[in-house]
C-alpha cells in the first residue's frame, strides 16, 4: 500500500507539472521577499545607495516562468543577492494570456520602477534574470520597447536559466504525458490488487483482478490523469500555443540589447526521475543554493524496481517448477491453480518492472530529446489456399520472406498471402536537456553567450550551487562581459564572510 500511496503522489506531481496555481495576479513590482527590515519598517519601495561611492544601487528584475509567483520563484536568491552586492532586486509580474500581453504587461511593470527612470552610467542599468517561460516574456518586453517606444531599452541585460528560445517540444505532448502517467497508474495498482486477490484463497474465487482492472482501476487512472487539464490550467493557456515549438514572435527582430547570457541544464539519467524530486519538493523550500541531492529519489526508485523484479523472478520460478507437475494426476488441478496464481501475479509485476525501466525514456520523447526507430528483425509470409467452394484447405508459412516476395505469391484468387513482421522499437537520444528544455532550444538566443550548467535540472536551477556559481561569474568574476559584473557590500564580506 506504501507504494501505491508514493504513486499517487507521484502522479498528482506530475500533473502538476511546471503547473503552480497563482491567485489573481495583478501586473506590477512584487515586494522583495527579504527579512524584516527596521530601517524599512512598511516593506515598500526604497532608496538603496552604495555608501563607499555614493552610487544608487543596482535594479535587477528576477523574472518567474509558466504559472509562477512573482516572489516565490526567485525568493531564495534575489534577497540573498541583495545582501552580498549594491543591488536592489524586484520582481515584476506580467499575464499569462499571450506573448504580446506578457511583454507588455512586463514593460508596464518595470518602465515604473525607481531603478529605470533615472540617468545611469552602463554599470548601474538595470539588468533581468529570467527562468523558464520568463525569458520569453522579458525578450517580448524588448520587443514591444522597440515597436512602440523610441531612446534606449529601459534593462541592459538579459540572463536567461532553462527558457524555450527554440520552443518547448513537451508542450505539443501533454495528451501523451497524460497517458505515461495513467499507464502507470493501472500497472502499479494492478500489481498491489493481484497480489493481494491471488495470495487469498477466498477472494481468488471470488474477485477476478482483471474484471476489476478494466471495471475499476483502469477508469480510476483515467479520472486522475483527466484532471490534468483542471489542475494544469496554466501548462495549457494560450501563451503556451505560441513556444510549442520556436516562437515566430521575434523572426527578425534586431535588439539593442547585446549584454545576453543563456543558462542551460544538463541533467543526467534518470532525468524524469531526477526532475521528479524537485518537483515534489519544490526548491523554493529549501535553504539558498542546496536545492542539489536528487540521487536520493534515483535510490529509492531502483530499490522499489529490484523489489519488483525479484518478485517477478520468484513467482516466475514457482511457475516453472510447477510446469515439471503436470503429469501427477492427484495434484494436476491444484497445481494448475498455484500456477495460475503465480503467472498472474508474475506478470504484474514484470509489468511494474518493464514500465519503471522504460519510463525515462518515454519521457525524453515527450520533452523532445529522444527519437524511436521500428527494427524489423523477421519477416514472414502466410498463404491461405483455398477450395472451390471459398473454404480453406491449407495453410502454407514462409519465414525469412519480404514484403514483395510474400506479394508475388498472391496469383490468384484461391491462394491468398499476407506479410507480417516481428519488430521492437530501439531508443536513440538525440541530445541533452534540462528534464524539460533540450539544450538546443535553450541556447538559441541570439546575440547571447551559453553556459551549461552541469547536474542542474529545470527546477534546481533557480536554487541550486550552479545558481550560486552562474551568479558570482556574472558579477564578480565578469565571465560575460563587463556590463554585468556588480560592486560587492563590502559591510557583508566583512561580517559574514564570502560564500
Amino acid at each position: 500500500m506504501r507504494t501505491l500511496i508514493c504513486f499517487c503522489i507521484f502522479v498528482c506531481t506530475n500533473i502538476l507539472l511546471m503547473s503552480t496555481l497563482t491567485a489573481q495576479p495583478v501586473y506590477g513590482i512584487a515586494e522583495s521577499a527579504v527579512p524584516y527590515d527596521p530601517n524599512n519598517p512598511t516593506g515598500g519601495p526604497k532608496s538603496c545607495y552604495n555608501p563607499s561611492t555614493g552610487d544608487p544601487c543596482r535594479t535587477i528584475f528576477w523574472v518567474h516562468g509558466l504559472g509562477g509567483d512573482a516572489l516565490k520563484a526567485w525568493q531564495k536568491v534575489g534577497p540573498d543577492i541583495e545582501t552580498k552586492y549594491w543591488v536592489d532586486s524586484e520582481f515584476p509580474e506580467y499575464p499569462q494570456i499571450s506573448l504580446k500581453s506578457a511583454g507588455q504587461g512586463l514593460l508596464d511593470a518595470i518602465k515604473n520602477s525607481e531603478g529605470v527612470n533615472r540617468p545611469l552610467e552602463d554599470h548601474l542599468k538595470p539588468f533581468v534574470i529570467a527562468h523558464s517561460q520568463g525569458g520569453l516574456a522579458v525578450r517580448a518586453a524588448d520587443l514591444e520597447r522597440t515597436n512602440t517606444q523610441k531612446g534606449d531599452p529601459y534593462f541592459g541585460g538579459i540572463v536567461t536559466y532553462g527558457t524555450p528560445h527554440g520552443g518547448a517540444p513537451i508542450l505539443q505532448h501533454v495528451d501523451d504525458m497524460v497517458d505515461l502517467m495513467e499507464e502507470g497508474c493501472v500497472h502499479i495498482a494492478n500489481s498491489k490488487l493481484t497480489e493481494f486477490v491471488e495470495s487469498n484463497f477466498l477472494l481468488d474465487l471470488l474477485i477476478n483482478p482483471e474484471k476489476i482492472k478494466q471495471k475499476f482501476i483502469k477508469p480510476a487512472c483515467e479520472f486522475l490523469s483527466g484532471l490534468a487539464p483542471t489542475f494544469a490550467s496554466e501548462f495549457l493557456s494560450p501563451i503556451t500555443d505560441e513556444y510549442k515549438q520556436k516562437p515566430v514572435f521575434f523572426d527578425e527582430f534586431n535588439s539593442k540589447i547585446q549584454n545576453n547570457v543563456a543558462f542551460y541544464g544538463v541533467e543526467e539519467d534518470p532525468v524524469f526521475f531526477r526532475l521528479l524530486k524537485w518537483l515534489n519538493t519544490s526548491s523554493e523550500t529549501v535553504p539558498v543554493y542546496t536545492a542539489n541531492e536528487d540521487q536520493d529519489m534515483v535510490d529509492k526508485v531502483n530499490l522499489v524496481s529490484d523489489e519488483y523484479y525479484l518478485k517477478y523472478t520468484s513467482q516466475q520460478g514457482w511457475v516453472d517448477w510447477l510446469d515439471g507437475y503436470w503429469w501427477h494426476p492427484g495434484g494436476w488441478f491444484g497445481n494448475w491453480g498455484r500456477k495460475n496464481d503465480y503467472q498472474k501475479k508474475a506478470n504484474a509485476n514484470r509489468a511494474v518492472f518493464d514500465w519503471l525501466k522504460t519510463v525515462d525514456n518515454k519521457w525524453k520523447l515527450i520533452i523532445g530529446v529522444g527519437t524511436e526507430h521500428k527494427k524489423v528483425t523477421e519477416g514472414y509470409c502466410i498463404c491461405v489456399a483455398y477450395d472451390g467452394s471459398g473454404f480453406e484447405i491449407r495453410k502454407d508459412f514462409y519465414s525469412n520472406m519480404s514484403f514483395e516476395e510474400c506479394d508475388e505469391k498472391n496469383v490468384n484468387w484461391d491462394y491468398s498471402c499476407s506479410h507480417y513482421e516481428t519488430f521492437h522499437y530501439e531508443f536513440g537520444e538525440l541530445e541533452e536537456s534540462d528534464g524539460v528544455v533540450p539544450v538546443s532550444s535553450a541556447i538559441d538566443f541570439p546575440n547571447s553567450i551559453s553556459d551549461q550548467l552541469l547536474y542542474s535540472n529545470h527546477q534546481q536551477m533557480r536554487n541550486d550551487r550552479n545558481t550560486e556559481r552562474s551568479t558570482k561569474d556574472l558579477m564578480i568574476v565578469g565571465k560575460y562581459g563587463h556590463f554585468l559584473k556588480q560592486s560587492k557590500n563590502k559591510e557583508y564580506e566583512k561580517y559574514y564572510g564570502w560564500h
